[in-house]
């Protein structure tokens, strides 16, 4: 049985970004893409694809074409809670409050890792 990852939405934003000041996180997303990724099972959840669809940017067509051949986890009321005790126990920045949702999604489905 292969050990499970969770993506959030940096990961696939990185594997079609071309920004300089951020190459070498990219050149690291796409390697691991590339000759790691086929050993998990890769998840993302609808917050990670509301979060690639909003806005508009360049490839966000790209990204989210790609998201879409993903496994994705479905919500459930107990990941919000999960991500308030975070929030409200200061295991998880205030600030970005995405964060501690998608640190909910991977405890609640008892993902191996969370890869951001």
């Amino acid at each position: 049985m292969k050990k499970t990852v969770y993506l959030d939405a940096t990961i696939p934003s990185y594997l079609v970004d071309e920004r300089d000041s951020i190459r070498e996180y990219i050149a690291v997303t796409k390697k691991w893409w590339d000759e790691e990724s086929t050993h998990f099972d890769v998840y993302v959840s609808e917050e990670t694809i509301a979060e690639l669809s909003e806005g508009e940017y360049p490839r966000q067509h790209e990204i989210l074409v790609f998201v879409a051949q993903l496994q994705v986890l479905p919500p459930d009321e107990q990941i919000l809670e999960i991500a308030r005790v975070y929030l409200d126990n200061y295991l998880m920045p205030r600030v970005f409050k995405g964060d501690a949702l998608h640190l909910a999604y991977a405890s609640f489905y008892k993902c191996d890792f969370l890869l951001t």
